[in-house]
C-alpha cells in the first residue's frame, strides 16, 4: 500500500473508496478482536461524470471532475449515515503505472537501489514527478521478483483533494490490483488463481498468491464490449441491452462468446507462463467487478477454461455480516471486491 499520507494509525473502522468509471462504491468495514464486521456500504452510478471521464480516458483530464466526484461521495455517505473518517482510496489503472520484474540474488539495502533503476527504464514519467512503491513477492536461489507500483504525484494531490472535499481523511492511497487480489485471496494461502476483473471500461487478468498479484495483463475488451456486441447482436438501441440480457439468457451470451473467449485465452495463456515458471498449476479462477454476474457466464468460463473450479467473487465471504444482507451481498459482491479490498487494507495490516 502506498502510505503517501499514513498520518494515522490503524484504526477500528475504514472506509474503501472506489472511484469506478460507472460507479462509486464505498464500504465501511470495522475490527474488534480478530473479527472484521461490515457496518456500511453504499454506491452511486457516476453518470455524466463516468461518460466524461471514459470518453476523455488521460491521466489529464481524468480529475477535471473532481468537484463533482466529491459531492457524489458526500451523497453516499449522507445517504448511507457513513461516519467514518479514514479512507483508502483505489487507484485505476489508467492513471497508476504498474511493473512486475525480477532482480538476482541481493542484500535487502541493495533491493532499493535496483527498483530505482528499473524504475527509471519502466516508468515513463521523471521519477521526480511520481510515488513509488513496491513489494517482494517471491524469493528462491535465483532472486527475488518485485512488484512496483507508481502514482504520479499529481494525482495524489488530486485524490487528497478529493477526499477533503468530501469530508473524509486521505489515509492511504493503494492501486485498485491490490485491493482486488487482497479481496479474492485472502484465505486461500499458498493456492494460486486467476482472478477476472471485468470492468466496465477494461478487463484484468491477475495471478493471485497470498493476497499478492504475481503476474497482470490488461485487455481492452470490458462491459461496454459486452453491451455494444449485444447491440448489434440484436439490433437494438444501446440502452436496451440490459433487459435483453435480462431476457435472452444463452443467446445474450452467445452473442459476447468471441469475446469471453478473448479473455479465456489470453487467461490460459497467462496461467500456462505461471505454471511454467512456478511448478504449480492453477486450478481456480474468480470472475469479479461489473459484468461477474453475466447470467450464465461463470458456466461459459467453467467449460471452456479447462481448470477445476470457476467461482464469483466472495468479497465479503469471512466479514461478520447482518443475515438479512446475505442474498444482496453475494449479488453485488463482485462489483465490490476493490472497495472492499480498500477497506480490508487498514484493518489487516
Amino acid at each position: 500500500m502506498i502510505n503517501i499520507a499514513s498520518l494515522f494509525s490503524s484504526s477500528a473502522k475504514s472506509l474503501g473508496v472506489d472511484i469506478g468509471t460507472s460507479s462509486i462504491k464505498i464500504v465501511e468495514l470495522s475490527k474488534k478482536g480478530n473479527k472484521i464486521s461490515l457496518e456500511n456500504y453504499g454506491e452511486i452510478p457516476t453518470g455524466k461524470i463516468s461518460q466524461k471521464i471514459s470518453e476523455e480516458e488521460s491521466r489529464e483530464n481524468f480529475f477535471t471532475y473532481s468537484k463533482e466526484i466529491a459531492e457524489s461521495i458526500r451523497a453516499v455517505l449522507s445517504e448511507t449515515g457513513i461516519k467514518t473518517k479514514d479512507s483508502t482510496f483505489a487507484i485505476p489503472d489508467f492513471i497508476s503505472f504498474f511493473t512486475a520484474f525480477d532482480v538476482p540474488v541481493m542484500e535487502e539495502k541493495e533491493i532499493e537501489s535496483a527498483v530505482q533503476f528499473q524504475a527509471r527504464q519502466r516508468i515513463p514519467l521523471p521519477l521526480s514527478e511520481v510515488a513509488l512503491d513496491w513489494i517482494v513477492v517471491d524469493r528462491d536461489k535465483k532472486g527475488s521478483k518485485i512488484l512496483l507500483l507508481a502514482v504520479p504525484n499529481e494525482a495524489i494531490e488530486n485524490y487528497k483533494k478529493i477526499a477533503k472535499d468530501s469530508g473524509l481523511r486521505f489515509s492511504s492511497l493503494e492501486g485498485e490490483i491490490f485491493g482486488l487480489t487482497r479481496a479474492v485471496g485472502r484465505k486461500r494461502k499458498n493456492e494460486p488463481m486467476i482472478a477476472i476483473d471485468i470492468g466496465m471500461q477494461s478487463t484484468t487478468i491477475n495471478i493471485v498468491k497470498d493476497e499478492a498479484p504475481r503476474m497482470n495483463f490488461s485487455l481492452d475488451v470490458s462491459g461496454e464490449s459486452f453491451l455494444e456486441s449485444i447491440a448489434n447482436h440484436f439490433n437494438i438501441d444501446y440502452n436496451n441491452t440490459r433487459e435483453v440480457i435480462e431476457n435472452e439468457g444463452e443467446n445474450a451470451l452467445n452473442a459476447i462468446s468471441p469475446l469471453l473467449d478473448s479473455i479465456i485465452g489470453k487467461s490460459a495463456e497467462i496461467g500456462a507462463d505461471y505454471t511454467k515458471k512456478h511448478q504449480q498449476k492453477i486450478e481456480r479462477i474468480v470472475l469479479a467487478g461489473g459484468m461477474a454476474n453475466f447470467p450464465g457466464l461463470r458456466e461459459y468460463f467453467q467449460k471452456k477454461s479447462g481448470v477445476s473450479s470457476v467461482e464469483i467473487a466472495s468479497p465479503f465471504q469471512g466479514i461478520n455480516c447482518p443475515k438479512a444482507l446475505e442474498e444482496t451481498l453475494l449479488e453485488i459482491g463482485p462489483s465490490y471486491a476493490v472497495s472492499v479490498g480498500m477497506a480490508l487494507g487498514r484493518l489487516t495490516s
